[in-house]
């Protein structure tokens, strides 16, 4: 008799053991939410992340070589015609005297060439070209709106005489500045990202 005892509690503590793992087991699977298991990442929103990622240092370096040789270019053209014609174009906005407009009219290409070759090759040279070229193209813009509200027929001089103030000259310019805008943007934000590392 007591045998059997001992043997019926023998059985019902392995029955105990045995089946408790399972019960835990089970309860932990229906606690887990069922999207966890299923869900994988998706192939479209990790190509949209990499695609973000990658796009706009892309557009920025392509901006930035536009804009380098746009400057080298507009320097170029001015330094190929006579000086007295760009000195001309700045007197037709009525902002400098006449020395001042000549002494510009001699070094400013060089300027545009210098800021170019910095937007080309980069690198340190990046933060200050970028910037400068931002604020030389806002103040070009400035003075673009302040002589085409004022009504003044006058030639742009921005690649050379003969090119008439409209409003196409407003949007490319325009452009430009946004353009600009966007890579010093770009240049001071991964200069205070080295500073903070």
């Amino acid at each position: 008799m007591l045998a059997e005892v001992q043997r019926d509690y023998d059985l019902g503590q392995k029955a105990r053991i045995t089946s408790t793992p399972t019960v835990v087991i089970t309860y932990k699977l229906r606690q887990q939410p069922w999207s966890e298991w299923t869900s994988y990442p998706s192939s479209k929103a990790t190509w949209m992340t990499f695609s973000r990622s990658k796009i706009l240092p892309v557009a920025v370096v392509a901006l930035r070589i536009v804009l380098g040789a746009i400057f080298i270019y507009a320097g170029y053209i001015k330094l190929r015609d006579p000086w007295q014609l760009f000195a001309a174009s700045i007197m037709s906005y009525e902002i400098v005297p006449v020395s001042v407009a000549e002494i510009i009219a001699k070094a400013f290409p060089w300027f545009e060439i210098v800021v170019g070759v910095a937007l080309l090759i980069g690198w340190r040279l990046l933060p200050p070209a970028a910037v400068t070229t931002a604020l030389l193209l806002a103040f070009f813009n400035f003075m673009l709106w302040r002589a085409f509200l004022q009504g003044k027929e006058i030639d742009c001089g921005c690649f050379g005489p003969g090119e008439a103030l409209t409003w196409k000259t407003l949007v490319r310019d325009g452009s430009m500045l946004a353009g600009a805008l966007l890579v010093a943007w770009w240049a001071l934000l991964g200069r205070r990202r080295k500073s903070l590392a």
